[in-house]
This record gives C-alpha cells, sequence and structure tokens, in this order.
C-alpha cells in the first residue's frame, strides 16, 4: 500500500502544499492504524497548513469507526504532552469527534476554563460530538454565559449540530429544539432557528415557530416565522398526501 509512503512523506517534507496533497490523498484510505503518525503529525509539523490537513484526516478515520471513543485516551495523551496552544486547540477538537466519557470530562473542563482559545476549541469539539450525549453540556454553557463571543460561538454550534446531522433520531429531534429556541435571543439567533423549523418533517416545528410569530423579536422575525410555518404546513400536507 503506498499510505504509510503517502503520510511518512506528507510529515517529513518541507513544502507545505506537497505535505498537504499528500495527506488529502490518504484521507479516504487512512485507518486506525495511522493514528499514531497522524497524531505525530499534528503535535510536529511545522506548517499549520499540513498540520490542519492531518487533522481533518483524523476526523474522517474516526468518523468511520464503529467505536469511536476507542480513540479518546490516545488523543488525550497526546494532548497532555504538548504545550504548543495551537495543537491542543485542535487536539480539542479531534477529540470531540471521538467522543465517550473520557473526552467529555477533558472538554467539559476547557469549556468553563479561562483559556478562551480552549473554550472555542471545546465548543468546537461539542459541535462535532458523535451523539447527542454531551448537547446538555453545550446548552447549559450558552444558557449561563454572558452575551459575547463565547455564547454566539456556543448557540451556533448548538445550530449546526441540529441541522448537520441527519443521524439525530425523529424522538430526540423536538427535544433537543425546544432545549435550543428558548437560548436565541438576538434577531439573528431567532431567524436561524425559525429557517431550521421550516425545514423540519413533523408538525412539532409548529409550535416553534408559533412561538417567533407571537415573541420574536424584531418584525422581522415574527414575519419570517409566518411565512416558515406556512412553508412547514404545505410541506407536511405534502407528504401525508404522497403516503
Amino acid at each position: 500500500s503506498a499510505l504509510p509512503h503517502l503520510i511518512d512523506f506528507a510529515s517529513s517534507t518541507t513544502e507545505a502544499k506537497l505535505g498537504v496533497a499528500a495527506l488529502e490523498a490518504t484521507e479516504k484510505m487512512a485507518t486506525p492504524d495511522d493514528l499514531e503518525q497522524l497524531l505525530d503529525i499534528v503535535s510536529d509539523a511545522q506548517q499549520g497548513d499540513v498540520r490542519r490537513a492531518a487533522v481533518r484526516t483524523l476526523k474522517a478515520v474516526i468518523k468511520k469507526a464503529p467505536d469511536k471513543s476507542s480513540f479518546a485516551a490516545r488523543i488525550i495523551s497526546s494532548f497532555r504532552s504538548t504545550t504548543e496552544g495551537e495543537v491542543r486547540e485542535q487536539l480539542l477538537q479531534i477529540l470531540g469527534t471521538a467522543g465517550g466519557s473520557r473526552a467529555a470530562e477533558l472538554i467539559s473542563t476547557h469549556l468553563n476554563g479561562s483559556d478562551m482559545k480552549l473554550q472555542l476549541a471545546a465548543i468546537a469539539g461539542l459541535r462535532e460530538w458523535p451523539d447527542t450525549g454531551q448537547f446538555k453540556t453545550l446548552s447549559t454553557f450558552v444558557e449561563n454565559e454572558e452575551q459575547g463571543t463565547m455564547r454566539k460561538q456556543g448557540f451556533s454550534a448548538m445550530i449546526q449540530f441540529l441541522t448537520e446531522r441527519p443521524d439525530i433520531s425523529g424522538d430526540d429531534l423536538p427535544l433537543l429544539w425546544d432545549d435550543t429556541a428558548p437560548l436565541a435571543l438576538s434577531e439573528s439567533e431567532q431567524i436561524r432557528v425559525v429557517n431550521a423549523m421550516s425545514k423540519q418533517k413533523g408538525d412539532w416545528a409548529l409550535k416553534i415557530l408559533d412561538h417567533f410569530m407571537q415573541r420574536g423579536l424584531t418584525d422581522r422575525v415574527t414575519a419570517r416565522a409566518e411565512d416558515g410555518k406556512e412553508i412547514l404546513k404545505k410541506r407536511l400536507a405534502a407528504g401525508s398526501n404522497d403516503e
């Protein structure tokens, strides 16, 4: 297999573009057996572009694995053995892709810590969590955080988690959105929720749209909620007719 040679090349080349190209070529082929080498690139690469390409490849490997949390211990070990700020941030994001109880403990520590860059990395990790098990950690953080960058990033991560994950069960989705909708405080946040509701497949979303029709922050929000409700009702009616 050419794979080990590509990873070796990516870790040793001084040409960032070539290193990135080599890692991009490995992204679909890499397996858990390549974890150590890829983590070494994240920890040791001199070029930021090469390190970021290794991060993408690692996330792809973990997402394909049936037991994602089995990677957590090795990632945590790498995290604790480096003092390089950007490396720690990227390892924390990768850790979120793996998930599991040990990952949750470390990410929660830094989510509620004083290092802003590691806080943002923890939020990014929770955004990529492999199941819904840590969504409450994220929503509690957003609920308790004062207005500002961290709260905004946390809320955005909640929306991305809910809208970009087709694997969330139909039973969980309404409950998670019920937790999210009341946390939308600004006009833009409320519109993001309203837009997402108009694309749902269940009539549970009508209740959330009704809430923003009646209590939206601005006229723009209420008007968007009214339009969204009509769009959703038409789609639900069309769906029931198809059945």
